[in-house]
C-alpha cells in the first residue's frame, strides 16, 4: 500500500547549522531530541546519510547537519537500513517495523505492504540494496522487489527450487547475477528472473556474514576470515575480533572489526600484515564504514560517528547522550536531565542546543538520580549519590556537600523560593536546609525506606511522598520540631486512593496534589497531616457512561501547565485534560502525532515558551503548547509577531501576561475585534474578528487586565498591508 507524505519544508530542504534544527516553532509544531549515540550506517548520496536509532542526520558539504524523523514526515523510528538511488535522487529506508520509506524532494512516500501482510510470521528487514531502478529488501522470509519508479512492490523471490520462505540475510549484484546470502547458504539467479535459481558452492566455508565486490571479484566473509568467490583458501584474515563491516574501495579493503568491549578500524594487506586504521582507544563497536575522498567516516554503535583524514575526530551530531532519562527539571528556555542508574553523564538544553556533560569544573559526573533548577539563582542542583553538587554555569562555581546523615543515595530534589531544600534520602527519609542548616528526619519506624521515588512539597509544608511499589502514599510534615509520618492507601479515612500502587505525582496551581496509580488518578486537598485525607476520585463521560478518571490505566507521569491544565503520560500515549479533569482536550499516540512510542514516562514543561517535553520509552520529543507561566505583575506586553507580515498565516502570540487576563483586541478607533482569556501567561489570536472576518491592515490595540483591574497594560500591533 503506497503513501504519501509532505515534509516541513523548513526541517527538511534547507540546509541549516546544528542549533537551527532546535529552534522553537510556532504553537502546535513539534520538535525532536533523539539521541544519536548508536550509529548504525553511513551511505554518500547527494550528501551523506548517516543513521541513528530512530532518525536519519544529513550531512552536507559544509558540514551542516539537518534530520529526518517523525516530527519532518518520516512514518516511523527503528531504522534498520537505508540505500541511494541514484537516477531518481531518492532516499530509500527500511525500518525494523518492516515499513519502508521512499524520500524524494519534500515528500515521503509509505510503503507499508510487508508490515501489513499476514502471509508471513517474520516480516522482519535484514538488508536493503538498490540497483538501477529497483529496491532488493533481504526479509526474514524472502527477498521483496520494489520498483523505485512507480513506488510499489513488484515481486517477492524465494531464493531456492521450492518456493519456500528462507531467511535472506543480504543481497549483492554482481556480473548481471544477483546473490542471495540466506541461512541455506548463497544462491543466485540472473538480474530480474525468478525462475531457476542456484545454490553457490562455498567451498565448505561455514559462518558467512556478508558478501562484497574487490577489484570485480565476488568476495565473502565470515567472522575473522576473507574468502574469494570458490576458493576455501582465505586471501585476508584477522586473528582476533570479530569482523562487523567491510569497505573495499580501489586497492583497499578495510573492516570494523570489535573485540570484547571496543573496536577498531583495520586495513587488509595482501602479506597478511594488516594495518591499524583506528586502534581500539577510540572505537567501540564499528558497524558501518564509508570511504570519502581523503575522509573515513566510521558508524559506532556505541558511540556516535568518526571522522578520520588529517583532523580525525568525532563528529558532533547534537541530542541527548542517551534515548533513556532519570530526573529531570526545567526553568527558563532550559531544561536539565539525568540518566538515573542506566548511563553516567548530564544533558542539558537551552536556545543554543543540546551539551552534554561527564565532569562539571573539576568534579567527574557519575550516576544522577535527582536534578532541580534553583528558582531564585537558575543554578543546577544534582543529587549524585549521597552527595549533593550546586552549580552556577554564569559564575563557573560549584560546590559539593555531603548532607548529614551521610548515609543513602539522594533520590528527589525539591526547591522552594525562600531558599528551603528538601532532600529524599534512600534507606533514610528527609533531610531538610532551613535557614543555612541542615535538619534530617529519619522514616519513622513500621515504615519502608527503601526504593523511594519522589518527593513533593505541598500547602503547610506537608511533603507527599512516593515509595516502594504497593505502598501508598508516605505523608512527612514537621510540628513543633517534631517529625510526623503517615501512610495513605485505598481505605475509606485512610486515603481512598484507587490502588496502593502510585506512579506519579505532582501539585497543581490551587495546590491540591495529584496523584497517578496504575488504577487512575486521585485528587487531594490536604494541609494537615493530622486530619482525614481522603482523596477526590474525578469521575468524567464517557460514551454516555461515567467512570472514574483513567480508571485501570497506568498513569507514569502528570505535568502542570501555565493554564492550571494537566498533561497525563499513560501507556496508551498523552493526554491533555482540563484544570479539574473533566474534559479531555487533547490525546496524543504515535497513530496520530509523531510521538516516538505511546508508553510516555514522564513529561516536562518549560515554563516561558510552553514547549511540552514528552519522555517516551524510546527518544524524547517535544510540543509547543499554548499556555505558559503567567507573570507576577503586568508589566509590558510582548506581541509576537510584530508587525504581521503580508504572508503570515500563524498565530499571533499576545505573551508576559498576568494569569487568566482578560485580552481584549480593538481597532484604532476603539472596535471590538476580539476577546479572549489567557491561557496562564499567554493569549493567542489568530488575526481575525469575533465573524472569524480576516481583519484589515492598520494598528491595531490590545487591552489587557486582571480581574480585579488592578493590573493593567496596553500594546499596539501593527498588520501590514496585503494581511
Amino acid at each position: 500500500m503506497q503513501k504519501w507524505f509532505f515534509i516541513l519544508i523548513g526541517l527538511f530542504v534547507s540546509a541549516k547549522p546544528l542549533h537551527a534544527q532546535l529552534q522553537l516553532g510556532p504553537i502546535g509544531t513539534w520538535r525532536a531530541h533523539f539521541s544519536n549515540e548508536s550509529i548504525g550506517q553511513v551511505i554518500k548520496g547527494d550528501q551523506l546519510y548517516v543513521v541513528a536509532a530512530n532518525q536519519i542526520i544529513q550531512i552536507d558539504a559544509k558540514k551542516e547537519t539537518t534530520y529526518l524523523n517523525t516530527t519532518t514526515g518520516l512514518h516511523a523510528i527503528g531504522i534498520h537500513k537505508i540505500a541511494w538511488h541514484p537516477i531518481e535522487n531518492q532516499l530509500v529506508i527500511a525500518y525494523k517495523n518492516s515499513r519502508v520509506d521512499i524520500v524524494h524532494g519534500d515528500q515521503v512516500t509509505l510503503i507499508d505492504d510487508i508490515q501489513m501482510s499476514n502471509l508471513y510470521a517474520d516480516k522482519s528487514i535484514n538488508d536493503l540494496i538498490v540497483f538501477n531502478n529497483k529496491a532488493y529488501l533481504s526479509c526474514n522470509f524472502g527477498i521483496v522487489v520494489i520498483d523505485l519508479l512507480k513506488k510499489e512492490i513488484k515481486a517477492t523471490y524465494f531464493p531456492n527450487n521450492n518456493r519456500q520462505t528462507v531467511k535472506v540475510l543480504q543481497t549483492i549484484v554482481h556480473q548481471n547475477k544477483l546473490f542471495a546470502l540466506t541461512e541455506n547458504g548463497i544462491w543466485s539467479n540472473t538480474v530480474d528472473q525468478n525462475n531457476i535459481w542456484m545454490q553457490e558452492d562455498t567451498m565448505g566455508v561455514t559462518g558467512i556474514k556478508n558478501m562484497f565486490v574487490f577489484k570485480n571479484q565476488l568476495y565473502f566473509n565470515n567472522q575473522q576470515k576473507i574468502y574469494p568467490y570458490q576458493s576455501k583458501i582465505a586471501g585476508y584474515q584477522i586473528s582476533s575480533g570479530s569482523i562487523e563491516t567491510i569497505n573495499a574501495d580501489g586497492d583497499q579493503i578495510i573492516a570494523g572489526v570489535s573485540y570484547q568491549n571496543n573496536g577498531a578500524l583495520i586495513q587488509f594487506n595482501s602479506n597478511q600484515n594488516n594495518t591499524v586504521l583506528i586502534d581500539s582507544m577510540f572505537l567501540a563497536n564499528p558497524v558501518g564504514l564509508l570511504k570519502d575522498g581523503n575522509t573515513i567516516w566510521v558508524a559506532d554503535a556505541r558511540k556516535g560517528l568518526y571522522e578520520k583524514n588529517d583532523q580525525s575526530k568525532w563528529f558532533a551530531l547534537g541530542g541527548p547522550l542517551s534515548a533513556g532519562y532519570g530526573s529531570n527539571a526545567f526553568a527558563d528556555k532550559q531544561l536539565l536531565m539525568s540518566y538515573g542508574a542506566d548511563k553516567i553523564g548530564l544533558s542539558s538544553l537551552n536556545e543554543k542546543g543540546w551539551s552534554n556533560f561527564s565532569q562539571l569544573e573539576n568534579i567527574k559526573i557519575n550516576y544522577v538520580e535527582a536534578v532541580s533548577i534553583d528558582p531564585k539563582d537558575q543554578s543546577w542542583w544534582i543529587g549524585m549519590g549521597n552527595q549533593l553538587i550546586q552549580y552556577d554555569r554564569n559564575k563557573k562555581t560549584i560546590e559539593q556537600t555531603i548532607p548529614n546523615p551521610p548515609i543513602g543515595a539522594i533520590k528527589s530534589i525539591q526547591q522552594k523560593t525562600d531558599g528551603t531544600i528538601v532532600l529524599l534520602k534512600e534507606g533514610f527519609g528527609v533531610v531538610i536546609k532551613e535557614n543555612n542548616q541542615w535538619n534530617s528526619y529519619p522514616v519513622q519506624s513500621g515504615f519502608s525506606a527503601t526504593n523511594f521515588k519522589k518527593i513533593v512539597l505541598g500547602n503547610n509544608d506537608l511533603s507527599w511522598i512516593i515509595g516502594p511499589k504497593q505502598q501508598g502514599i508516605l505523608l512527612f510534615q514537621k510540628q513543633n520540631n517534631q517529625a510526623i509520618w503517615r501512610q495513605l492507601n485505598t481505605g475509606k479515612g485512610s486515603g481512598n486512593l484507587p490502588s496502593m500502587e502510585v506512579t506519579a505525582i505532582t501539585e497543581d496551581k490551587d495546590g491540591s496534589i495529584w496523584i497517578g496509580t496504575d488504577n487512575g488518578i486521585a485528587i487531594f486537598q490536604c494541609n494537615n497531616i493530622n486530619e482525614t485525607c481522603d482523596a477526590y476520585l474525578p469521575i468524567v463521560e464517557s460514551n454516555g457512561f461515567n467512570g472514574y478518571l483513567f480508571q485501570r490505566e497506568t498513569i507514569h507521569s502528570i505535568s502542570i501547565d501555565g493554564a492550571n491544565r494537566k498533561w497525563i503520560g499513560t501507556n496508551n500515549g498523552a493526554w491533555l485534560i482540563s484544570k479539574d479533569g473533566t474534559e479531555v482536550l487533547q490525546h496524543f499516540t504515535t497513530e496520530n502525532s509523531p510521538l516516538p512510542s505511546n508508553t510516555v514516562l514522564s513529561i516536562g514543561i518549560e515554563p516561558t515558551d510552553g514547549d511540552v517535553f514528552f519522555f517516551t520509552k524510546n527518544e524524547i520529543i517535544s510540543y509547543r503548547g499554548n499556555a505558559t507561566e503567567s507573570a507576577t505583575t503586568q508589566s509590558a506586553i510582548k506581541i509576537y509577531p510584530n508587525p504581521i507580515a503580508p504572508n503570515y498565516n500563524g498565530p499571533i502570540l499576545i505573551k508576559n501576561l498576568v494569569n487568566n487576563a482578560l485580552v481584549k483586541i480593538t481597532d484604532i478607533n476603539g472596535q471590538l475585534m476580539m476577546q479572549t482569556r489567557a491561557l496562564g501567561g499567554q493569549a493567542i489570536w489568530n488575526g481575525r474578528d469575533q465573524y472569524q472576518h480576516k481583519v484589515a491592515s492598520g494598528i491595531y490595540l490590545i487591552f489587557v487586565r486582571d480581574d480585579m483591574g488592578n493590573e493593567k497594560a496596553v500594546g499596539k500591533i501593527l498588520i501590514a498591508a496585503g494581511y
